[in-house]
């Protein structure tokens, strides 16, 4: 499927879901006090395959170091 096949429901599901992805991270990331709270959000919203992984990892290591 190309991205002109696509009809205006699911590009606009796929903002709406990008950007609830985004936010949620930033939230996390805000609450957790990470000083690239922003920089997370915004990376999730444009790489969401590659940045939330890492910032699951990320996540996932900061807890480990702590325990």
């Amino acid at each position: 499927m190309t991205f002109d096949e696509l009809s205006t429901g699911q590009v606009l599901f796929a903002l709406a879901f990008a950007a609830a992805l985004s936010i949620g991270v930033f939230l996390h990331a805000d609450k957790r006090g990470n000083k690239r709270a922003t920089l997370w959000g915004a990376g999730v919203f444009l790489f969401a395959g590659i940045v939330l992984p890492l910032y699951v990892y990320s996540v996932w290591r900061s807890r480990r170091r702590r325990v």
